[in-house]
């Protein structure tokens, strides 16, 4: 029986270990230096993109939006006066300027976000889900009889395999997240030109959409931080009083609950973001 039991916390510790990997993952990939980094390809054919195919279509649109403002203001005056086509030109360059650095801006927005998760998620934050399951398990399974051994190894492993599943489905947002961030930097030109017209929320909706998925990104690993703390502070909660099947249940149910609660979060993460921003 000890064998098997050394062989079910081997495959426990496994799932845990790969889980806590792929969060480690998730986390160097939020924070990542696009200019430096797996993504520096893709980023580089992103800025291409931006300034040799979306650019000279936004200032198109620029020009057109100059023509719609410049129309409006002729025909609401009488007489035509200068100082209202300098204004109407002047609005027309500084938005002709402003497509050549929105990439640039969007980027500082990701670095804020990033410079966030590098300075609060450490290296000595409570990421780890082993640090705060393992060793109460095996302890939990060293006080149990061969029946309950039997159920617990299968109740767990099983729930640790849907762990394991998480943090692939975490570690995938991550990567899809990071494809959304160089889809808003390739396409920002085209949200700045429509700056010139007047009452128009299009660029201001754009800029805090992209700064919503940055923020989804740090809240991502908030959420993983609190799971972690909260499964160490039930696994505590579901040693006292109980022994035998009682404990089998209490531990399975509470890693059932938090599991549950982990994947129910993360899915929130992007509507709690753009809450947060009020979009």
């Amino acid at each position: 029986m000890s064998r098997f039991r050394d062989s079910i916390l081997n495959i426990i510790y496994n799932l845990i270990q790969i889980f806590d990997t792929n969060i480690g993952k998730t986390r160097n990939i939020l924070a990542m230096d696009l200019e430096d980094g797996i993504f520096s390809g893709v980023f580089g054919t992103v800025m291409w993109v931006s300034d040799n195919m979306i650019l000279p279509t936004a200032t198109s649109i620029i020009a057109v939006c100059f023509f719609i403002e410049f129309m409006k203001i002729s025909l609401k005056m009488d007489m035509f006066k200068w100082e209202y086509a300098i204004s109407t030109l002047a609005k027309f360059a500084i938005a002709r300027a402003a497509l050549s650095i929105a990439p640039a801006f969007l980027l500082a927005i990701y670095r804020i976000g990033a410079g966030f998760i590098n300075s609060t998620v450490s290296t000595d934050t409570p990421l780890s889900l082993q640090g705060a399951v393992f060793s109460p398990i095996t302890d939990f399974m060293n006080d149990l009889k061969w029946q309950e051994v039997l159920a617990m190894s299968a109740t767990l492993v099983i729930i640790f395999l849907a762990v394991f599943v998480v943090g692939i489905f975490i570690l995938v947002m991550a990567y899809a997240r990071m494809f959304e961030i160089l889809i808003y930097l390739s396409v920002s030109p085209l949200a700045v030109a429509f700056l010139p017209l007047e009452n128009s929320g299009i660029t201001k909706r754009f800029i805090l959409n992209f700064a919503a998925v940055v923020l989804q990104g740090v809240i991502m690993l908030i959420i993983v931080m609190i799971y972690s703390s909260l499964v160490g502070a039930l696994f505590e909660t579901a040693e006292t009083g109980l022994s035998g099947w009682g404990l089998v249940a209490s531990m399975a149910g509470t890693m059932l609950v938090a599991t549950l609660t982990l994947i129910t979060a993360i899915m929130k993460g992007g509507s709690l973001a753009k809450s947060a921003l009020g979009q």
